[in-house]
């Protein structure tokens, strides 16, 4: 009897911001006997993880029993939007046409995948102050009950998320270095947990890395309890706009490291406590030319 396990999906462990229209998923198999081989395997996946009990409606895919001993395959059910989440198992049959149980279920979660879903805009400082990183801010409120926070994010040359005094995640040197006229990659971080009923804070420090004058893009798009939907993105043309201002970076390369002045840090920048100061209203910025794809290193 083979039992899936560690599935995964573009090599990940249920990833977000997966923009291949047919990810592939993939799993590995376990067995108490030795000398076993898979024949055939069969997909279930589904828009919940209810949906794939016993008793569920499965509503995106079943793959039915396919023969092959392929332990990677592109998923080919319902076309996924962007945003949506799948669900999924796996089953496999052994050599003596048995069939095991059905794997733990793992999910993965689709990015944006067309420009249409991007509202942002890139979005800078003019004159920029020249190797110190510049440090972006917006605020907003939350005035019910949130379901779902997703945070999509390209911060040049590299970046650090952080929502209400807190960093989202723990990369460093984000995004990955590609060759911007191609392609640019954006970050997925989940932030319902992040947010809190009242005012809020997003705030993203821009380095130079290996692309210049800092530029960010960024869309947080929510889903609350009741079904509703807002999305907050950097634009210019809001009547609250998003902040810029200098910090403690003080110098920033690539070749010569970083140069931190603590005298210039305030621990509550990023936090709505904080009171900013008149002015550096951020301001549209050319971006580079490349097309946006999710980032798939962790």
């Amino acid at each position: 009897m083979l039992t899936p396990i560690q599935l995964r999906c573009e090599y990940a462990e249920n990833p977000m911001g997966i923009d291949a229209l047919h990810p592939r998923c993939s799993w590995i198999l376990k067995s108490e006997r030795r000398n076993q081989r898979q024949t055939a395997y069969q997909i279930l996946a589904a828009t919940s993880r209810e949906q794939l009990g016993d008793n569920g409606l499965v509503d995106l895919w079943d793959s039915g029993k396919v023969g092959s001993s392929a332990i990677q395959v592109e998923y080919q059910g319902r076309p996924l939007k962007s945003g949506e989440r799948c669900w999924w198992k796996v089953r496999a049959w052994d050599g003596e046409d048995q069939p095991g149980p059905y794997s733990e279920i793992a999910w993965f979660e689709m990015g944006l995948l067309t420009t249409e879903d991007w509202r942002a805009e890139w979005i800078g400082y003019p004159g920029a102050w020249p190797g110190r990183a510049l440090y972006f801010r917006r605020d907003f409120l939350i005035e019910q009950p949130v379901r779902r926070a997703r945070i999509y994010m390209a911060g040049l040359g590299w970046s650090e998320l952080r929502v209400n005094g807190q960093r989202t995640n723990d990369r460093v040197l984000d995004p990955p270095q590609t060759n911007y006229s191609k392609r640019v990659l954006y970050s997925t971080d989940a932030v319902e947990s992040f947010l809190r009923p009242g005012r809020n804070t997003i705030g993203v420090i821009c380095g130079n890395g290996w692309y210049g004058t800092p530029r960010l893009l960024l869309q947080l798009n929510i889903e609350y309890q009741d079904g509703t939907r807002e999305e907050i993105f950097t634009q210019t043309s809001h009547p609250e706009p998003w902040l810029v201002q200098i910090g403690p970076i003080i110098e920033n390369s690539v070749y010569d490291g970083e140069v931190f002045d603590a005298r210039l840090d305030d621990p509550n920048w990023d936090s709505p406590i904080f009171l900013p100061p008149k002015g550096l209203v951020a301001s549209h910025a050319d971006g580079p030319a490349g097309k946006l794809m999710a980032t798939t290193l962790e």
